[in-house]
């Protein structure tokens, strides 16, 4: 189990939908789904707001994942080196997961509450965005219409070169039907991976298989057929789904 399940795992032990924890974290609900799927991995300012509303630790987090000597030191930012350093890493060796007055006694250091009405501005990126819906059901067709819109950039995944707009829920609950996923350029994708493709002057979202010299283009939503991509048809691959919003 890594680290998406296990925040899907905390977020259902505290009775929590995606759209309340995401209002909670301050990103948005596809993050979160972006999250529970290993789509992207949140960064660390992310990271430890989840661990507060999810009342969790890196422990739980990164247990399926880490050694016990790295288990203490997911934080990039908490290493020996850091502003923070050893202290705080025993910090957490002793208390597990303690709260900020507790880190800041083992510190020596004085706690401040923070302002409730302060609200940090958060940092926007330009993206473009091709406006004709991918099909995640059946292809339709694909018009060159696109418009350029600003999302806060802890929510782009790395590498994204555009997003597009998904009509369909053939790829539910993986990616659901109105969101808008973000894309990086490339020729191939791998077995298993969710990209978008044209076949002909159609474009999909879906998730990409060979068996042997046979493409099939595959739906997560078990209500919809998947798609065997013909001998004379043209099948070009735009690139990988890398998230969604």
């Amino acid at each position: 189990m890594g680290i998406g399940k296990r925040i899907k795992e905390a977020r259902l032990n505290k009775g929590l939908s995606q759209e309340a924890l995401a209002r909670l974290v301050g990103v948005s609900k596809g993050t979160i789904g972006n999250y529970e799927i290993d789509l992207s991995s949140p960064n660390e300012k992310t990271l430890i707001a989840l661990m507060d509303c999810l009342n969790v630790d890196a422990n739980f987090l990164y247990q399926d994942e880490m050694s016990d000597s790295m288990k203490l030191r997911a934080f990039g930012g908490y290493e020996k080196n850091s502003l923070w350093g050893e202290p705080l890493l025993n910090a957490y060796a002793s208390a597990i997961r303690p709260t900020q007055e507790a880190a800041c006694a083992v510190l020596g250091i004085p706690h401040v509450q923070p302002d409730p009405l302060f609200k940090p501005e958060v940092a926007t990126c330009d993206m473009l965005v091709y406006t004709f819906p991918a099909a995640a059901g059946i292809p339709l067709s694909a018009e060159d219409d696109y418009e350029r819109m600003e999302f806060p950039c802890s929510e782009i995944p790395a590498g994204a070169d555009f997003g597009i707009r998904i009509r369909g829920d053939s790829m539910q609950p993986t990616i659901p039907d109105g969101t808008i996923v973000f894309v990086r350029k490339q020729p191939e994708v791998q077995n298993g991976q969710i990209g978008i493709f044209m076949i002909d002057d159609g474009a999909l979202c879906k998730r990409f298989s060979r068996r042997g010299e046979q493409i099939i283009l595959q739906s997560d939503n078990p209500k919809h057929k998947d798609i065997v991509v013909g001998e004379h048809e043209r099948l070009f691959i735009v690139g990988k789904v890398l998230g969604y919003r």
